[in-house]
């Protein structure tokens, strides 16, 4: 098999801070470095990597052989638009393990930033989507405390605390579950398919309606000046009544196009933008931003950027509920519970409290409301100008 061009190395994924790439003989002093850090050493092994020579030749049997021979490997990671590497990241077979192996490690220097996390969750979508993986699992030193904090926070689970390796050693192995995501425009398809439920004489109309009653409490009185807008308006328009009763000027978006059919025909007075949220640039700032069963639809990587955009769109003083899945860490599923293919994901509730927090906005109200069942809804608030 042909192995990559030295010296042009192909690059498979970037982040908001990082570049992944293929590794090429020109990252033997990087490799030399990092390989006998003591955090390597220690946790990973000694790889008796001793010199340039060493580093070349593992670079060549270990990354570049894994790119010809599975499609994947180890890549090296970088700042974007800044020199030099800072660590690996990438996915390897091996042969006593179930699965294709995510691994990670960072130089010491840059430690704390969360750049491994990053990486990481850039080759999780790589696996999804371009390799179309099933299933990864990751080993681990058991006193390794932050790589297990990291494969928690990535969704991974423990599956066994003793995984013999082939030289008698004992590591932890971890497991995830790789679910493809179903792009916005899928979903509204199945929810075109099933509209007319929502409108239907036996469809719950309260659903929803006291959490909004909670989050409106936290406006400033509201009036006709507070624009207002409704992410997955759907059909049935139970959310846009509830806010016009409180005064405020509501706008909905949706991309199902057979629920927005609905939703004009019920409110023939309101701005409705068509379109999907993962893509869509809010117009202005809003005072009441509602995603009510919403935005758990979009995939799993947008998610963040999703809310940062929504959490951004709140005027000074602005609040905004949304749902998502009540876990404590990334999770996703894809069913058929509704009679259509349907796709939901929570990046987990650390990571949705840490978006809200870093967007200068604070969490108002977190609930449980249908325990047992993992559904939450969220309330924050834009931290008002000083």
């Amino acid at each position: 098999m042909a192995l990559p061009a030295v010296g042009d190395p192909e690059v498979v994924a970037t982040t908001a801070r990082l570049c992944l790439r293929h590794a090429a003989q020109s990252d033997a002093p990087f490799v030399l470095e990092i390989l006998n850090e003591p955090g390597w050493l220690r946790y990973i092994g000694d790889r008796g990597v001793r010199n340039l020579d060493d580093a070349r030749q593992y670079i060549r049997e270990r990354f570049q052989a894994g790119y010809a021979q599975d499609g994947y490997g180890m890549y090296v990671v970088e700042r974007s638009g800044e020199p030099g590497p800072v660590g690996l990241c990438g996915l390897v077979n091996r042969d006593w393990l179930p699965a294709p192996d995510i691994g990670f490690a960072m130089l010491a220097r840059v430690a704390g930033q969360g750049l491994g996390s990053e990486a990481a969750a850039a080759v999780l979508e790589l696996a999804r989507t371009r390799f179309s993986l099933e299933r990864l699992v990751a080993v681990t030193a058991p006193d390794n405390a932050p790589s297990r904090r990291l494969l928690r926070k990535l969704g991974f689970e423990c599956q066994s605390e003793k995984h013999p390796t082939p030289e008698n050693k004992f590591l932890c192995l971890y497991s995830r579950d790789l679910v493809r995501a179903m792009s916005p425009a899928e979903v509204a398809g199945s929810y075109d398919q099933i509209a007319e439920r929502w409108t239907a004489p036996g469809f719950d109309a309260s659903n929803g309606i006291s959490a909004h009653q909670r989050a409106l409490a936290f406006l400033e009185p509201p009036s006709r000046d507070f624009p207002a807008l409704d992410v997955g308006c759907g059909a049935n328009g139970r959310i846009i009544d509830t806010l016009l009763t409180a005064g405020l000027d509501v706008e909905g978006l949706d991309l199902s196009e057979r629920m927005l059919e609905l939703a004009r025909a019920r409110h023939p007075e309101i701005t409705f933008h068509h379109a999907d949220i993962c893509e869509w640039q809010p117009p202005r700032h809003y005072a009441f931003i509602s995603a009510w069963d919403s935005l758990w639809h979009a995939p799993l990587a947008d998610q963040p950027k999703v809310l940062r955009r929504l959490l951004g769109a709140l005027s000074p003083g602005g609040v905004i509920i949304f749902t998502s899945g009540g876990l404590d860490r990334p999770g996703e599923t894809r069913d058929e519970a509704m009679g259509v293919p349907m796709y939901h994901a929570t990046p987990g509730i650390p990571a949705l409290l840490d978006i809200i927090d870093k967007s200068g906005c604070t969490c108002r109200h977190l609930e449980y409301d249908q325990w047992p069942e993992l559904h939450i809804f969220v309330i924050a608030q834009k931290i008002p100008n000083p």
